[in-house]
């Protein structure tokens, strides 16, 4: 689920929700009262599950819409190096969090 500049994954059937922006920056995260009850193991696999499904909202969502001009082709091929990286980085977040289980 997400929109063009927001992707919102969910961990733990919707207890945790995790948004993140066009950089793959945090945006924003939402624990339902009821996360509470989760034991550690279980709320960290929430937030890697929640992470995974806006990341990957993220990576498969359309590309911001713009113009043909080159200056666009130039901001799309930054879009797509940033997406990349993103990808890279929540690879490697995702095994930290992985290993501190």
């Amino acid at each position: 689920m997400g929109t063009t500049d927001r992707h919102v994954g969910q961990g733990a059937e919707g207890l945790v929700r995790i948004t993140l922006d066009l950089d793959c920056d945090l945006v924003d995260v939402t624990l339902d009262p009821r996360a509470r009850r989760l034991d550690t193991d279980e709320l960290a696999a929430a937030f890697s599950e929640a992470y995974r499904e806006a990341r990957t909202a993220l990576m498969s969502g359309p590309a911001p819409a713009l113009g043909g001009d080159l200056r666009s082709a130039q901001a799309l091929e930054e879009v797509r190096e940033r997406r990349a990286q993103a990808n890279e980085l929540a690879t490697r977040l995702i095994a930290k969090i992985d290993t501190h289980r």
